[in-house]
């Protein structure tokens, strides 16, 4: 591969990959690191610039480049970022729709969290009520891997499109559902839609973006998807109480706003196409779909086996062991595949494998799901603390997660800003870890006396933990999977590169673990709440009005139980706050899984951007609109 000269005139290089790398071209290539222009242009784009790509195969010449990049970071990060090839304007417009757009996925993941009884009482079978919540989860969880394969392999524009256009198709049917097994066949759809959403959006920040301000605009993606999630319940909770609207138009509200979004996708989103070189045919060639089915199986069992067991099904009946000795099969076979690459290749396969070297990436990821258990456990339980303690109606119960909302807001906003210039990301995952431990242990021992200002103080530190955490981790790793490397180099640049892997990589964390920390989170609230009330209740109460109640099915608080002795309902309520407060030993336990990675974690600095002789930055313009 030759450098050659853009233009007589120009400063910028244009790198021919057509032609062969000779010895002459490895010095030029050392000498513009040493002294680089401002800005070197390559005509096709690539996802991550690891500079071992581009040198010959004499081994002296590869160490000696290596040694020039190793000076430039304490991580040995990609020399060169991607930056947008757009006007600011157009960009501006095009950031707003991703946030939007994000906004939505958020919001339809919690929507239903105050809307299920009015769903109930219209569709019935209490017995699926529990997948109205966990479908979606389900939905994006099991397809995460595969959409992050795609959009390293088709046309980033097309692939956002798609998802927007299956999100709100599943809305519709949500909203025009007639039976229980239609809603949950919506949710399913918006799920998948929904993490297509997200993934497109970080990939167009990492396509667009440059290092050094891309956690300023991750945090805000992160602020967006955060906000749909809180309000979620309140808006839900809003439609599904209102006479002249009802519950089904907490679904259809997205219909609109797509419907306004639409010329914006189409007109101003720009193109790009990460493979322009390969058939369609050949594409979906790539496509590991052994894996993507053996991993759809151990997600979907692993689901079914938490939502289930105890409250449908007992642990120790037929249908429990069934559902987790597949469960158990289906895992293991997919190790099997994933790490004996069998029908792919080891730069093809779902789930990237050769991230687990990295000791960084493992933690990144464990740290990641931590933070969002923490984050999805008050925004369920809050307002069944409200609508138990004190009575509140769904909508009213929603709104005392404000302070907790406004707390998240700002640190992650704060952390965006700080993280390029300090650096040192360990510190802020410990700091982070004491706020969740102490906010979760704090909000496990809230009482039915306890005041609103000091449940608002214990959701305040959960929040801030949270916020600290919430998105670094999709910089960071952009940082470190340059030093991990594929282990084919060639297969991984032409199946899209590393950088979309990570992205899908760190959303299976962050989307796909919500999924089971409601699971568990419900499944522990279900067990010992029934568990609890059959202690108060006696054989007075059948379980099936305990479990609606408890589920918010039966009006508000424990709505038709309210009749019962005074001294008993006080009983009653006391154990339910107390089960809602077992439940937040969950953030405990994410806390300390948290504080575990932040300690084992390297003390080192990440630069997203570093410098060069002269302060000034080693930068890339891609062509990358094709």
């Amino acid at each position: 591969m030759d450098f050659k000269d853009a233009h007589p005139r120009s400063s910028s290089r244009v790198f021919d990959e057509s032609s062969k790398f000779s010895s002459e071209s490895t010095e030029y290539f050392l000498g513009l690191i040493e002294s680089p222009p401002s800005v070197i242009t390559f005509p096709r784009p690539n996802s991550i610039f690891p500079l071992e790509r581009y040198v010959p195969d004499d081994k002296g010449s590869r160490e000696q480049l290596l040694q020039h990049e190793r000076r430039f970071s304490d991580l040995q990060v990609p020399l060169v970022s991607e930056s947008r090839t757009m006007s600011t304007w157009k960009w501006i417009i095009v950031f707003c729709g991703l946030s939007i757009g994000a906004f939505l996925a958020g919001l339809d993941a919690t929507i239903v969290a105050d809307a299920q009884g009015p769903i109930l009482q219209s569709l019935g079978e209490i017995e699926k009520v529990a997948w109205i919540g966990v479908a979606d989860p389900l939905g994006s969880g099991a397809t995460i891997l595969l959409i992050g394969s795609c959009y390293g392999i088709f046309q980033i524009k097309h692939m956002y499109m798609f998802s927007m256009l299956l999100f709100e198709i599943g809305n519709a049917i949500c909203g025009a559902s007639t039976s229980m097994n239609v809603m949950i066949v919506g949710r399913i759809m918006v799920g998948i839609g929904g993490a297509g959403i997200d993934l497109g959006a970080l990939n167009y920040l990492s396509k667009f973006t440059p290092p050094r301000t891309r956690p300023i605009y991750n945090a805000i993606l992160g602020i967006s998807f955060g906000l749909g999630n809180i309000l979620g319940p309140v808006i839900g909770g809003a439609f599904a109480n209102a006479p002249a609207l009802g519950w089904r138009w907490s679904f259809y509200i997205n219909l609109p706003l797509a419907a306004i979004m639409t010329p914006l996708f189409l007109l101003l989103f720009p193109k790009h196409n990460p493979m322009p070189s390969i058939s369609i045919s050949q594409k979906l060639k790539l496509i590991d779909s052994l894996g993507f089915v053996l991993h759809v199986t151990a997600w979907v069992s692993f689901l079914v086996g938490v939502t289930m067991g105890g409250s449908a099904w007992s642990w120790s009946s037929i249908s429990s062991i069934a559902v987790w000795t597949f469960f158990g099969i289906s895992f293991f076979c997919y190790i099997i595949q994933q790490s004996l690459c069998l029908f792919t290749t080891s730069s093809d396969r779902i789930f990237p494998v050769h991230f687990l070297r990295s000791r960084t990436l493992v933690l990144l990821f464990i740290a990641t799901a931590a933070s969002m258990t923490a984050l999805v456990t008050p925004i369920f339980y809050i307002p069944l603390l409200y609508q138990f303690a004190h009575g509140s109606s769904p909508m009213a119960s929603a709104l005392n997660l404000i302070p907790a909302i406004a707390a998240f807001f700002i640190i992650i906003l704060c952390t965006g800003a700080l993280l390029p210039r300090i650096g040192y990301y360990k510190a802020i995952y410990i700091l982070a870890s004491v706020f969740m431990i102490a906010g979760g242990i704090f909000m496990s021992r809230v009482t039915i006396n306890t005041s609103n200002r000091t449940i608002y103080l214990y959701s305040i530190l959960i929040g801030i933990g949270v916020g600290m955490i919430f998105q670094i981790a999709y910089d960071i790793g952009m940082s470190k999977v340059s030093s991990v490397g594929a282990p084919d180099t060639t297969a991984t640049e032409e199946s899209g590169g590393d950088e979309q892997k990570l992205i899908a990589y760190i959303n299976v964390a962050q989307v796909g673990c919500a999924g089971i920390a409601l699971s568990i989170a419900g499944c522990i609230y279900q067990n010992l709440g029934v568990k609890k009330l059959q202690e108060v209740f006696g054989d007075g109460v059948p379980v099936e009005i305990i479990r609606e109640a408890l589920g918010g099915l039966k009006g508000e608080g424990l709505g038709d139980m309210r009749p019962i002795d005074g001294d008993v309902m006080k009983s009653a309520l006391d154990a339910v706050v107390a089960t809602v407060g077992n439940v937040y030993w969950l953030v405990v336990v994410a806390g300390v899984v948290c504080a575990i990675c932040g300690l084992g974690m390297k003390w080192e600095r990440v630069i997203l951007e570093p410098e060069l002789k002269g302060n000034r930055r080693f930068s890339v313009n891609y062509e990358a609109i094709v």
